[in-house]
């Protein structure tokens, strides 16, 4: 059964001011040979830890979606391509991020729209969208964390990104921002279908 539970919790708790960095280290730098969104291994924000847990994911995340690889079809691949870059948004160098009473990512609107194109072409997935009343690629970014596998709406996702990183505390809330400018585009379906540390290379 394909989980549309496609994350974003971010885990403000690792993030301070001195850092340019979410996630991981403190700032950028290369990570040559990495085993999971290695669109940024010459300039990346992850550390092994954070690939380590991304790779556990988005194995995770590929088994469900095509069954375990026998459903691999091109529409099924477009979609995890979209899915595969929320994930390695943590490596990205630049953080739309900002943490001011919980935290805010801003998405761009191209990169939502292309999103919600992909993976509303699934039946399991556009089902679950049009539960939740679903119809654009603006609703489904404002909405990500808001989607629950079962199709109903929930504050704790079965699928997020605080599973990349465990932490005590109150999750923080989330706001997601859609625009045209200054905004997380991801990198191009071409350039993360064609790479080597994606689940369906392995």
């Amino acid at each position: 059964r394909v989980l549309v539970a496609v994350l974003v919790c971010f885990v403000a708790f690792a993030f301070s001011q001195d850092n340019t960095c979410l996630l991981g280290l403190s700032a950028p730098e290369p990570y040559p040979d990495m085993d999971a969104c290695c669109w940024y291994e010459s300039n990346s924000c992850c550390d092994s830890e954070t690939v380590d847990q991304i790779v556990e994911q988005q194995a995770y995340m590929y088994g469900n979606i095509t069954d375990s690889g026998r459903n691999a079809n091109q529409t099924a691949l477009e979609c995890m391509t979209y899915i595969e870059n929320l994930l390695c948004f943590l490596c990205d160098p630049v953080v739309y991020v900002t943490v001011d009473n919980g935290i805010t990512m801003t998405m761009c609107k191209d990169f939502c729209d292309s999103f919600y194109s992909a993976c509303s072409k699934l039946p399991a997935f556009g089902a679950e969208f049009a539960l939740v009343g679903i119809t654009d690629g603006t609703q489904l970014c404002e909405e990500l964390e808001q989607i629950d596998p079962s199709g109903a709406k929930s504050a704790t996702p079965h699928m997020d990104l605080m599973s990349i990183r465990k932490v005590e505390g109150e999750v923080p809330s989330l706001n997601i921002v859609v625009t045209d400018q200054d905004c997380f585009e991801g990198a191009s379906v071409d350039v993360v279908g064609e790479s080597e540390c994606t689940p369906w290379v392995w």
